[in-house]
């Protein structure tokens, strides 16, 4: 059941390198005419023989070879035709620049006949050098195109029906291909042993004609691992791996791909029987040889479109060792070394990719660890490998501190970021694009990077010329462009210059190994480490949670009315007293968190111990709180901060105020925070086909209705009006709260953006990356108007408002699909231009949510220099102390409600 993604990759590193490195082909055994040049001629010996520092030089020793062999020995010989074909295998690893390209041509257009007539048509290198010519023709613009099948031999649509491969393999001839076509009859249906007696007979049958390439390519014995794999016969795993691994290493090459592959089999077989020494020291000796290690990873990321670049095994093994390492308390200077490549390698693939709307599932598949990939790790992982590796080696005091904090720092912002944050930049990046007048060059460098995937030779060429022809003239005129479509991990330096006096900023990375805590302020950083994991942090904040939104837990017919004020003292604990002394000069907090801690707002831990832990009421006014040490807001990342703090000035919007509120459902009327809290946002929205060839995905009207009202939104919006004195036209309630009312009124100078409704996020739209806000539903759902205002259509308003307030549930959660701890819902408003917003953690209760809100905007309006979450943090303080209120002092209470981006 040999993953089809997988194999393709193995075949095309076949093909294309032949298993050759710039080492192979001195350390595999001479053939025989290469032994009787290296006998008889001193100079050729010299030659040969000489050692190689660098990849550069190991290419221009090979064609002084060839170039000395060419002039001396006859050219339809052995040894030149040989030691050509050893050209072409390091000239595709190694040839970065195309130095040799040319060169290479004109030698394999006179090679190619000679290869014909003196090894056969047949012969391994002859087949290669045909397919290389032709490569090298069509890049020039003089071959006839058709080269790809000859490349790969390889039908990438015809793996889809199970074991193609079998039938389909590269090069073999017509009796074994039809041997090979019986064995996939026979295995269709298959699992298990009986699977594993086919694949063995059709490795017999690969044994039997020699193998297809240098040293003996065994597809079967790769299908027979992963089936091994796949039905737990960990011994029997670790006996085959080993014996297959004898092969691809016996000529001295430990870090070709292949020996690469089957050797991260052999450790899963080692780690899955609990021996993590076997399994490190069965995958080091092979990740950290020299012939793995040729070129910097950054390079030998697979370019899309790109024939000639094999999909490489290092990067994904280099972090498997490190994950290994780290598991098993091993060399932490190996570690570290092992998680650079890695994520240096993730990063090189993810910019070397043409950005699309595909790139990040691109992405998705290459490093999420699909099933036919066991041995794999998801980006977020691969990246906390470097956390905690440049934690280990700090900790052993042998590093530069400042270096490691930098490089922890870079990483830890990596592996925090957020799934749904790729698309929705992309549609903001094309709007930057469009203000600059340049949405034209755009939408076509987006067309050419999906027409990539498939261009092959000079149509290739001429189109990646033409998208960095693009590139440069929009990183001149839009140079937002590529920070919104890859923005980069801030540096300390960078993070340090966007701050205050008075102001930090603080990243919260749980992992496996435990919780890294990175602080800066303007003069200062810190680095912590509780030994908490992500899985404790996780339970932990969930225990709060339900404190917090029994309804919303569902326990609301178990919930006491307490609180775990122990919990909240123990993340406080753990996370951030052990760095309060380089946080005590601050008052203000910006924090970015990843999913693990994303249901709760970090204002509601704790600074002291509960006189009694076990106890769940308390007198909370007396407690202290972390908010009320701290004015709060929460960052989508890091990278963010640079992007909200662009240009200084607040908005002085014409208009004070727009607000949308209760639009007209069907379903019961709602109180949010009641007992009957349940039924807000609950339901899943079904979806529609829309108009035209594209089929967008509407929401379906009837499902749509069938949400619950919620009239308390109304009082809460017109509360608003009433403090900010702005008239009922600002005002949209009831049929008036429509989507269409959102597009068709000009935002562009509003101060105060209001909408308090039901917010879906993308599990609960029935739109799997779309969540969205509702409003009253059309009387027929259009493109223009469906009744839910998504992301991307958020991205397509034109706002400058300080403050857009999500007075709804879920507005500050996570996505639903593996994201991070911040609505695509509240990205999509940042790119649209807001500065801030306000989002809840939870449904606010109907009482509460109007002091909240108004209280913070009168707060604004009376103290102009007076933060956004210092009016938050105040009016979360007056709400707690207002007695007239039951319940009022409870943190489900005044807590749902976090100012997100910029606290200014």
């Amino acid at each position: 059941m040999i993953g089809k993604r997988l194999f393709a990759s193995l075949l095309a590193v076949l093909a294309a390198s032949m298993a050759f490195t710039p080492s192979a082909v001195a350390q595999r055994p001479p053939s025989p005419a290469v032994q009787e040049a290296l006998d008889s001629d001193p100079r050729f010996a010299e030659l040969f023989n000489a050692e190689a520092d660098s990849d550069a030089e190991a290419l221009d020793q090979e064609f002084a070879v060839v170039g000395y062999v060419g002039d001396t020995y006859p050219r339809d010989g052995e040894l030149y035709l040989e030691l050509l074909a050893d050209a072409v295998g390091l000239a595709n690893i190694v040839d970065y620049d195309g130095r040799y390209e040319s060169e290479l041509r004109e030698r394999l257009i006179e090679a190619v006949p000679l290869a014909e007539a003196t090894l056969g048509p047949d012969h391994n290198d002859t087949e290669l050098m045909v397919a290389w010519r032709e490569i090298l023709l069509e890049q020039a613009g003089e071959g006839n195109g058709d080269y790809e099948n000859v490349y790969t031999g390889f039908d990438e649509e015809a793996d889809e029906e199970p074991y193609a491969w079998l039938a389909d393999f590269p090069y073999a001839n017509e009796a074994m291909r039809q041997q090979m076509a019986a064995l996939r009859e026979a295995a269709e249906g298959q699992s298990g042993e009986a699977l594993i007696a086919i694949f063995r007979e059709a490795a017999r049958l690969e044994e039997d004609y020699g193998g297809v390439f240098w040293p003996g390519y065994q597809a079967a014995r790769f299908a027979i691992l992963d089936e091994l794999y796949q039905i737990g016969e960990w011994e029997q795993m670790e006996r085959e791996a080993k014996d297959l691994l004898v092969i691809y290493t016996e000529g001295g090459d430990l870090g070709n791909e292949l020996a690469i592959t089957v050797g991260q089999y052999l450790a899963l077989a080692r780690e899955t029987q609990f021996d993590l020494e076997g399994a490190t020291a069965a995958l080091a000796p092979l990740v950290t040889h020299p012939t793995a290690n040729r070129v910097p990873p950054e390079l030998i990321s697979p370019k899309t479109g790109d024939p000639m670049q094999p999909d490489h095994r290092e990067g994904q093994a280099r972090s498997q060792l490190a994950r290994l390492l780290l598991e098993s308390d091993g060399d932490v200077d190996l570690a570290l070394e092992s998680a650079r490549f890695g994520t240096r390698y993730l990063i090189g693939y993810r910019q070397g990719r043409p950005f699309t709307q595909d790139v990040e599932a691109a992405i998705d598949r290459e490093f999420r660890a699909p099933r036919d990939e066991p041995f794999g790790q998801d980006a977020r992982q691969q990246f906390a490998n470097l956390v905690e590796a440049a934690w280990r080696v700090r900790e052993s005091g042998d590093s530069d501190d400042t270096a490691l904090f930098a490089e922890a720092f870079a990483a830890a912002q990596e592996s925090a970021q957020d799934r749904t944050t790729p698309a929705i930049a992309r549609v903001a990046a094309l709007a930057v694009a469009e203000r600059a007048g340049l949405d034209g060059l755009a939408r076509e460098r987006e067309e050419l990077g999906i027409a990539m995937q498939t261009l092959d030779g000079q149509e290739f060429l001429r189109a990646r010329a033409r998208q960095q022809d693009i590139d440069r003239e929009l990183q001149e005129a839009a140079p937002e462009f590529f920070s919104l479509i890859r923005p980069s991990a801030l540096t300390p330096e960078e993070a340090q210059a966007l701050l205050l006096p008075g102001e930090a900023m603080l990243l919260v990375l749980p992992t496996q190994y435990g919780t890294h805590v990175l602080a800066l302020t303007p003069d200062a950083t810190a680095w912590h480490k509780s030994e908490w994991t992500e899985q404790d942090i996780r339970s932990q904040a969930r225990v709060l949670r339900n404190d917090l939104d029994p309804w919303g837990a569902g326990i609301v017919n178990n919930w006491d009315g307490g609180f775990d004020a122990n919990s909240a003292w123990i993340l406080y604990r753990e996370l951030i007293e052990p760095l309060m002394p380089t946080l005590e000069g601050s008052d203000a907090l910006l924090y970015a968190t990843g999913p693990a801690l994303s249901s709760i707002p970090l204002t509601v831990l704790l600074l002291d111990e509960p006189a009694e832990a076990d106890e769940r009421h308390h007198d909370y006014r007396a407690m202290q709180w972390l908010g009320d040490r701290f004015a709060m807001a929460q960052l989508p990342s890091l990278s963010s901060l640079a992007f909200l703090r662009r240009d200084g000035a607040a908005t002085s919007g014409a208009r004070t105020m727009v607000g949308f509120a209760d639009p007209v459902l069907e379903g019961e009327a709602a109180t949010r925070g009641g007992r009957n809290a349940g039924l807000v946002g609950s339901q899943r929205l079904a979806t529609v086909a829309g108009p035209g060839s594209n089929q967008t995905a509407l929401a379906d009207l009837t499902s749509l209705r069938a949400l619950s009202r919620l009239p308390g939104t109304a009082r809460e919006v017109q509360m608003l009006a009433q403090a900010l004195a702005v008239d009922e036209h600002s005002v949209f309630i009831g049929p008036a709260a429509t989507e269409t009312a959102v597009k068709t009124q000009d935002l562009s100078d509003v101060r105060y953006l209001v909408f308090a409704t039901h917010g879906l996020t993308a599990g609960e739209g029935g739109i799997a990356s779309e969540p969205g806000l509702v409003f009253t539903p059309p009387e027929e759902a259009t493109m223009a108007d469906d009744g839910l205002l998504t992301a991307s259509e958020i991205l397509s308003l034109d706002l400058s408002a300080d403050w857009v307030m999500l007075s709804a549930c879920n507005t500050a959660a996570a996505d639903g699909i593996g994201g991070g701890g911040l609505s695509g819902l509240a990205r999509s408003f940042f790119y649209a231009g807001a500065r801030s917003l306000l989002a809840s953690h939870w449904p606010v209760i109907d009482e509460i949510a109007p002091l909240l809100t108004s209280t913070s905007v009168r707060m604004l309006e009376d103290n102009p220099g007076m933060s956004r979450a210092e009016a938050l943090q105040q009016a979360m303080i007056d709400v707690r102390n207002n007695a007239d209120i039951e319940r009022a002092d409870h943190p489900s209470s005044w807590a749902p409600f976090i100012t997100v981006g910029d606290l200014r």
